[in-house]
């Protein structure tokens, strides 16, 4: 079985963003305890999303080579669970129903329907729980990775 923890998009990308040095330091520490209990995981959307933000929204953008680095290095340290038909038909109804962007619902429903309990991610507010997926931001004070590693 896969890990427990969906990798949202933001902490990915943090590790290569250096603008907020605290931020990267925290997104590098947390993804390597992840990896090495293996309870981190990652969507195809989060590696898409990823890979154009960047190449095309940071300040200093990667190159086209550093991008696929990247991208190669977190979908090998991290299994990249599919965006299937039925996570598609499960976030228009979590968009409909709970009134988020369609991208935010297609990561809770790509959530529930490979499993995960926990979402990582600065994004959907801190102690949110959504389809029963908790989500924890690794950014917050009171941040407890063990809480996740068990």
């Amino acid at each position: 079985m896969a890990g427990s923890v969906l990798i949202d998009t933001n902490v990915v990308v943090y590790l290569v963003d250096a603008r907020d040095v605290a931020k990267c330091e925290r997104a590098n520490a947390v993804l390597g305890v992840l990896e090495g209990c293996r309870e981190g995981v990652v969507s195809q959307q989060v590696l898409s999303e990823c890979a154009r933000v960047v190449t095309e929204r940071l300040p200093e953008p990667l190159s086209v080579d550093d991008a696929c680095d990247l991208v190669s290095r977190v979908a090998i340290l991290f299994p990249a669970m599919p965006v299937t038909t039925a996570v598609v038909i499960r976030a228009i109804d979590i968009r409909q129903r709970l009134k988020l962007s369609y991208w935010d619902a297609q990561i809770i429903a790509t959530a529930v329907e490979h499993g995960m309990t926990h979402i990582l991610s600065e994004d959907f507010g801190d102690h949110a729980v959504y389809e029963g997926v908790a989500v924890v931001n690794p950014f917050a004070p009171d941040f407890d990775l063990a809480s996740l590693v068990g």
